[in-house]
């Protein structure tokens, strides 16, 4: 049984939840991230955050889960959406 369902859950009932994180570069500023529990949410704060971001930037959205320990940390599922903006153009690839 695949553990994918609709309502943006694992079949275990545990919520899913998609991480943004945007590293700029050539700057120690750091960069955005956050947490949501919608997809399309989250790739619209990475498209964002892109356009926003200096040349040469790079980013992504993961599918996670909260940890089953009970410690604030996440398991990583795999990668939704990357994206960069390139260096030379300034235009935002995604992949």
């Amino acid at each position: 049984m695949s553990e994918h369902s609709h309502l943006g859950r694992s079949t275990a009932g545990q919520p899913w939840l998609y991480v943004w994180d945007v590293e700029p570069y050539g700057t120690a500023n750091g960069g955005e991230c956050g947490v949501t529990g919608d997809e399309s949410a989250a790739i619209g704060h990475l498209r964002r955050a892109l356009g926003n971001a200096p040349p040469g930037t790079a980013g992504a959205v993961s599918r996670v889960r909260p940890s089953p320990s009970g410690r604030a940390v996440y398991i990583y599922l795999g990668t939704v959406a990357q994206g960069r903006r390139d260096q030379a153009s300034g235009v935002v690839i995604y992949s």
